[in-house]
């Protein structure tokens, strides 16, 4: 199955429940949710895939989960299989800052 489409985006962590949609295209992939948007690359396999993110918060009004002020980068690991992704997403370089992520693709490009 090709990765690039429109999928949205479930993630779980403590204390942080939310979603939002990310488009995958030619190796990068835009995406984002309520004071949020995602602009980064990533690398599949067929089986897995890797990806990083620059998150950037649009609306200060909008904290992060985490509760860290402003942008900041995350990487990402998912199993890819059929129309599902699952893996895990964390800050960049900060293993206490992750999440559950689950992915549903919703449209082909």
């Amino acid at each position: 199955m090709a990765l690039d489409g429109l999928w949205i985006v479930q993630f779980t962590g403590k204390d942080i429940l939310g979603s939002g949609v990310v488009v995958f295209s030619s190796g990068k992939l835009f995406g984002g949710e309520t004071g949020f948007y995602y602009i980064g690359t990533y690398e599949s396999d067929g089986q897995m895939v890797k990806a990083r993110a620059l998150i950037r918060n649009f609306d200060p009004a909008i904290p992060s989960g985490f509760g860290i002020p402003g942008d900041y980068e995350m990487d990402i690991s998912a199993v890819l299989q059929d129309d599902k992704m699952t893996g895990t997403a964390m800050i960049a370089n900060q293993p206490q800052h992750s999440l559950g992520i689950r992915l549903t693709k919703k449209a082909n490009l």
